[in-house]
C-alpha cells in the first residue's frame, strides 16, 4: 500500500472513531433530568455554609448514560448562590434513575441582597441547573434545570440541633 493511501486509510479510521465517540454521548435535551432531592446543612464558617445537595438524575432515554461528573448552580430567587462540582462518576441504566451528593459552597455575602426578601417571605424560587459530562474524550455536556420552591423556615428547624427546639 501507497505511504499517502496507508495516511488516507488512517485517517479515515480516525475520522470515523471521533464520530463513533460523539454518537455515544448524543443525547435529547429532555432525556436527562435533574430534581433536587434533599438539601442537609454540613457546616457553616463566618464568611460561607456548606451544604449537601442531593441531586436525583433521571435518564429517561432507553439507552444507559456513563457521566463522569457534573456542574450544578443554585439560584435562589433569582439570585445565584455559587456552583458545586463533582468528579464522581454515575452509571445511569436506560429508564432509570439515581442520587449523587455534592457538596456546595455557599457564600453568606451572596445572601446578603436576599435577607430581606426572606424575612418577609421565607418560602422562595430555587432553580438549580446542571451540566453532565460524559465519560468520553468526544463527549459534550447535556444540560438540564428544576425549578420549585424552598420554605426555609422549615428548612433552619429541621436543621436546628433537637436541644435547640
Amino acid at each position: 500500500m501507497h505511504r499517502s493511501r496507508r495516511f488516507l486509510v488512517l485517517l479515515l479510521g480516525l475520522a470515523c472513531a471521533g464520530l463513533a465517540g460523539c454518537a455515544t454521548f448524543r443525547r435529547e435535551a429532555d432525556e436527562v433530568t435533574v430534581g433536587l432531592a434533599d438539601l442537609r446543612p454540613l457546616d457553616a464558617t463566618a464568611f460561607e455554609s456548606r451544604l449537601v445537595l442531593v441531586v436525583r438524575v433521571t435518564n429517561s432515554g432507553p439507552a444507559p448514560l456513563s457521566l463522569s461528573g457534573a456542574r450544578h448552580r443554585l439560584t435562589l430567587n433569582g439570585h445565584a448562590l455559587g456552583a458545586a462540582v463533582t468528579s464522581e462518576p454515575l452509571e445511569l441504566a436506560g429508564l432509570s434513575s439515581a442520587t449523587q451528593e455534592v457538596v456546595f459552597n455557599l457564600s453568606h455575602l451572596a445572601l446578603l441582597p436576599l435577607v430581606g426578601e426572606l424575612r418577609r417571605e421565607p418560602a422562595a424560587r430555587y432553580e438549580i441547573e446542571s451540566t453532565f459530562f460524559g465519560a468520553g474524550v468526544f463527549s459534550r455536556g447535556i444540560v438540564a434545570r428544576q425549578e420549585g420552591r424552598i420554605d426555609l423556615a422549615a428548612f433552619a428547624r429541621a436543621a436546628e440541633p433537637a436541644a435547640a427546639r
